[in-house]
This record gives C-alpha cells, structure tokens and sequence, in this order.
C-alpha cells in the first residue's frame, strides 16, 4: 500500500468516525430537548394549577367577595370591601392573562382551551367590577385578553337584554 492510499483510508475513517460523533451528538442534543420541553410543559401546568387554586383560596378566604366576582354585583368605592375586591380583580386579571400566555406558548398541551376561554369570558360577563377594573387599567395587559372581555361584555348585555325582556 502506498503511502497515499494510506492517508486516504486514514482520512475516511478519521471523516467516518467524526460523522458517527456528529450524529452521536445530535441525537443527544435532541433527546436532552425533548427533556427540556417534557419539564417546562410540566413547570407550566404547575403554575396554572397553582394560579388557579390561589383564586379559588382567596373566595374561601373572602367569601363575601364572591358576589362582586360570580353574581353580577356592582361595587362602589364606598363600600368597605371595595379595596380588597379591586385586588382580588386584579388577581383575576394576572390569572387570565397568565392562562392566555399559556395557551399561546403551547397550545398543543393546554386543555381544555375552550373551557378556559369560556370562564375568562363568563368572567368578564358576571363581574362588573372586573370589567371596569380592567378598563381602567387595559394598558398593562394584552391585546387578547382585551379582546376577550370585550366578547365577556356582549354576553353580559345579552344577559341583561333577556333579563329584561321578562
């Protein structure tokens, strides 16, 4: 064999044994992805539930706020509670547009979407307080959820408008 041949084997096994370790590592890099996406998904969920059941606290907490939030009661700044309402809307209002991130960034994992949507909306619909709140503060969250409470408003004069009718 002459010394070019040998430089040539020497190469294509040097060239061989490089694509083996590309492919190695490619292969690990996208397992280690899939990992990565398995555990934010995950960190995700978590923070939903742990939103969720952080405004489910709060109405156990201060069931005489719940009216403001669920029965289509109004509240004026006069009243003693009307502080810790307009925080608990404003917890309401992070929550929802934390929900709608979410459904945003991962859509394929987030369930169930349309029931999510639905409450937002209900509550939009049921809480007059809420929807004045986030009036006076539209700047500080999304377009989406803007959009959202305006379709939450329409339900809320269709309500009104069927209540009426009777």
């Amino acid at each position: 064999m002459t010394t070019s041949e040998v430089t040539q084997i020497t190469i294509a096994a040097i060239l061989a044994l490089t694509l083996i370790a590309v492919l190695w590592y490619a292969w690990q890099a996208r397992r280690q992805a899939e990992e990565l996406r398995k555990g934010l998904r995950s960190s995700v969920y978590a923070s939903s539930i742990t939103h969720t059941l952080m405004v489910d606290q709060t109405f156990v907490n201060s069931p005489e706020l719940r009216p403001y939030f669920y029965d289509g009661q109004d509240i004026t700044v006069a009243d003693p509670n009307y502080l810790r309402a307009v925080a608990v809307a404003e917890l309401l209002l992070d929550h929802f547009q934390s929900v709608l991130a979410y459904m945003e960034d991962f859509p394929k994992e987030w369930w169930p979407r349309e029931g999510w949507a639905e409450y937002i909306k209900d509550s939009f619909a049921n809480s007059p307080l809420l929807c004045t709140y986030l009036e006076s503060v539209k700047h500080w969250y999304s377009d989406e959820l803007t959009a959202v409470w305006e379709e939450g408003q329409k339900r809320r004069a269709e309500v009104l408008d069927n209540s009426s009718d009777r």
